[in-house]
């Protein structure tokens, strides 16, 4: 025996058959007197008689919400020989699934609308092949491809042309997914960004291409209904070099809900962050371009829910907005103002500094010349007309009150038809009753 500090340990090889048999262990000084015995009896059982046991699957005898990937394992309760083993699965659906055949590596981006198609068979044998482990206790059945959703999957295991085991489970039903690609005002992809699900705590990372994904191989098709949700980019600015962005998505279950590419906006770290805070008389952004009279407005600041924060704000071109633009007041530029989902209560009236155009201010209209101020609608996920501006020589000043609701987008656009600009006077002088006529009027008169 080996002795290893106040134990000793050995392995036994013995020639003895099945049944009891009694194990005696002494300690003997160096004189060869016996100081100790302890005896043990056992039993010993000829593996060759034990019957061999499936003594465990996964998925188990009748689980439910399985993935359509994924493998199927099998514990023995001794060693097997893998060459007698025989696997055989078989399923059975009647409902609709995906067909995905034409969009293998394709990100949501370029995911073309994905086509459902009818599934109906019996008990139709399922491809793939056993893939065996040291020790051959366990074996893995690895699918040739997925499985449909919603089947019925049936599992027959044999042994040396003997049935060892039988049993049956579900995969989950036509998942809910939500996705889409995030890129920054260029177009650039984003990888590694947080994307994040706040109403069901989900959170995810963009691939290196920019693409993510909420339920794809989950059961979330049981936890994510149809309705309206909002998915945040960037939640809490976590990649300090980007802001943040968030898009409402309305969900329809069992189907894929792409919502396309998103831009998030990086940052121009020329510009820093400046603290602005409802009731303030003169918030200046973006080094005086931007001024907000506050006084009579509340802010509401995404996390803490404040009246007071930190604010970034930047121009950017026409192209590069992260909402699409109301086809009847279209801008330039706007300023982008960050983090996004900035909140407001109450009256504000703001003033734009216009900025020079190739060296110059020629395209600059009159004094008094009206036009269309514009930010982001968060019901309508669009940058669309809050109001009218006036040029006062090389900027503009609002002259109605203004629909702003939230900070993310403010601009304004130049009007270039004469039906545009009579528009604008007439809801500058009350004949034009509310926002959405108003609208509904420069739509009218764009043309669109």
């Amino acid at each position: 025996m080996t002795l290893d500090g106040t134990t000793a340990y050995t392995t036994m090889v013995t020639s003895q058959t099945g049944g009891k048999h009694q194990i005696t262990v002494q300690v003997a000084g160096a004189g060869g007197t016996v100081l100790t015995r302890s005896s043990v009896t056992i039993s010993l059982v000829n593996s060759n008689s034990v019957p061999l046991v499936l003594e465990r699957s996964e998925p188990a005898n009748s689980a439910t919400g399985i993935a359509p990937n994924a493998p199927i394992n099998l514990y023995f309760n001794k060693v097997i020989d893998p060459s007698k083993l025989s696997v055989s699965v078989k399923e059975s659906v009647h409902g609709m699934d995906y067909d995905l055949s034409n969009q293998v590596g394709v990100g949501f981006s370029q995911l073309p609308k994905p086509t459902l198609v009818r599934i109906d068979h019996d008990m139709q044998p399922i491809a793939g092949g056993i893939r065996t482990y040291p020790g051959n206790r366990f074996v893995t059945f690895e699918l040739a491809g997925r499985l449909a959703y919603g089947g019925n999957e049936y599992v027959d295991v044999s042994y040396d042309g003997t049935t060892i085991g039988r049993f049956a489970y579900q995969v989950q039903p036509l998942p809910t997914i939500v996705g889409g690609d995030v890129c920054d005002q260029n177009g650039v992809p984003i990888g590694d960004m947080t994307v994040q699900l706040p109403r069901y705590n989900l959170t995810t990372k963009t691939d290196s291409s920019g693409n993510f994904s909420f339920g794809s191989g989950s059961d979330l098709s049981t936890a994510l209904p149809e309705g309206r949700y909002t998915v945040v980019i960037n939640p809490g600015m976590q990649d300090p070099d980007f802001g943040t962005v968030s898009r409402a998505v309305s969900v329809t279950q069992s189907r894929i809900n792409n919502l396309g590419r998103i831009r998030v906006p990086q940052l121009d770290s020329s510009q820093p962050f400046v603290r602005i805070e409802g009731g303030e008389s003169q918030a200046l952004l973006a080094g005086g371009g931007l001024i907000l009279d506050l006084s009579q407005a509340t802010l509401v600041f995404p996390g803490d829910g404040g009246n007071v924060g930190n604010v970034h704000a930047d121009f950017q071109n026409a192209g590069q907005f992260s909402f699409p633009v109301f086809h009847g007041a279209m801008p330039q530029w706007l300023f982008s103002v960050q983090p996004g989902g900035i909140a407001v209560q109450g009256n504000v009236s703001l003033r734009i500094e216009m900025p020079m155009l190739f060296g110059n201010y020629l395209y600059v209209p009159p004094t008094d010349t009206l036009v269309a101020l514009l930010a982001l609608n968060p019901d309508s996920q669009t940058i669309e007309p809050i109001g009218v501006g006036r040029v006062d020589g090389h900027a503009v000043v609002s002259v109605t009150p203004i629909a702003l609701r939230r900070l993310d987008y403010l601009g304004y656009a130049l009007m270039t038809n004469a039906k545009s600009l009579q528009v604008l006077a007439d809801y500058r002088a009350g004949k034009i009753a509310s926002l959405a006529e108003f609208q509904s009027a420069l739509t009218d008169a764009s043309g669109f």
